[in-house]
């Protein structure tokens, strides 16, 4: 990684870098927990057929 900061450096390109992985900042996270929560209940209560 140093390599590409140096070459990014010397080429004069300005690295930019994403943050980490934050599920609780994407709103998209939040459509599949809903999701998820009621797909769960149709399989559990479908699981002694």
């Amino acid at each position: 990684m140093e390599d590409v900061k140096a070459k990014a450096k010397r080429l004069g390109i300005e690295l930019v870098f994403l943050p980490p992985y934050s599920p609780d900042l994407n709103p998209i996270e939040y459509i599949w927990k809903s999701i998820k929560r009621v797909i769960s209940t149709i399989f559990v209560r479908h699981m002694d057929d």
